[in-house]
Order: C-alpha cells, then structure tokens, then sequence
C-alpha cells in the first residue's frame, strides 16, 4: 500500500492487489485478487470487489455495492449503494 491510504476494520486484501495513494477504504471491505486501485478513490463500507478489477482515479464506491471480477470503472465515476456494477 502506498502512503496516505486509510482504511477501516475488517479490511480484506487478495495476493497482488495494488493501493494507490489518497485512497479511501471503509470497514469491512473486501478486496479480490489482483485488484488495481488508482489514487484518491473512496470505497465505502460493506463492498465487496471481485478478482482483477480496475478502480480509476477519484473513483467513489457506495455503501455495499458490488464490484463483479474483471470490472474497469472508469476515471472520477460514482458506483451508487448498493449498486452491481457493471
């Protein structure tokens, strides 16, 4: 994890997942394998992400949503609570 990142309790982290800096992660998030986040994304609580996704810059994940394996949110997109994505 790269400096500046806050994250909460409960916070699950898969082999080969990448933090960028000024990121954001809420309690009890789970992050799958491979995972890319990219600099000041906020991951809110309860989300859950798949295998190999790709979280660009300034990225915000509602509470509980679901990120499904092998997703690529684009840079400064809005996931809403609760929200499957794609």
């Amino acid at each position: 994890m790269e400096q500046n990142v806050i994250a909460g309790a409960d916070l699950e982290v898969g082999d080969g997942t990448v933090i960028n800096r000024d990121v954001t992660l809420g309690d009890q998030v789970s992050l799958g394998a491979g995972t890319f986040i990219a600099k000041s994304a906020g991951i809110s609580d309860g989300v859950t992400i798949g295998n190999n996704v790709i979280i660009g810059a300034r990225v915000i994940v509602g509470n509980a949503a679901v990120i499904a394996d092998g997703s690529n949110i684009p840079d400064d997109f809005i996931v809403p609570a609760g929200a499957v994505f794609p």
